[in-house]
């Protein structure tokens, strides 16, 4: 015989449901980490005229930059004689950023799991 009556046990379930459900919704916070790695990378961005830096902003879940030349010059680029060496400035925000993610993943988590009572 269970400790709980059929009742209760059908609200937990429910519940772990319904926290599961805003847990797996990471949209927002995932468009807010996107945007805490464009904000790290603005003071560290390469900077000739600046576009570089204007052109990287974060759109939905993704950090983007519209710049022809932001992957070569991000990555390294070789062709001939001609080398670009990586400047992997995104990567660097990424690193820099990464305690904020982790704290806005692990404060959505803690909301989902605060709908369980």
């Amino acid at each position: 015989m269970s400790p709980f009556a059929s009742s209760d046990a059908d609200q937990l379930s429910s519940q772990l449901v319904g926290a599961g459900e805003a847990i797996g919704d990471v949209d927002a916070v995932d468009a807010l980490a996107a945007q805490a790695i464009v904000d790290a990378a603005s003071p560290i961005t390469p900077r000739a005229t600046g576009a570089l830096a204007a052109a990287t902003r974060a759109i939905g879940n993704e950090v983007v930059n519209a710049r022809s030349y932001a992957a070569p010059v991000h990555w390294g680029w070789s062709r001939g004689s001609t080398t670009v060496a990586a400047r992997p400035w995104l990567v660097q925000a990424a690193q820099v950023a990464e305690p904020q993610i982790e704290d806005l993943y692990e404060t959505h988590i803690d909301e989902g799991l605060r709908t369980i009572k």
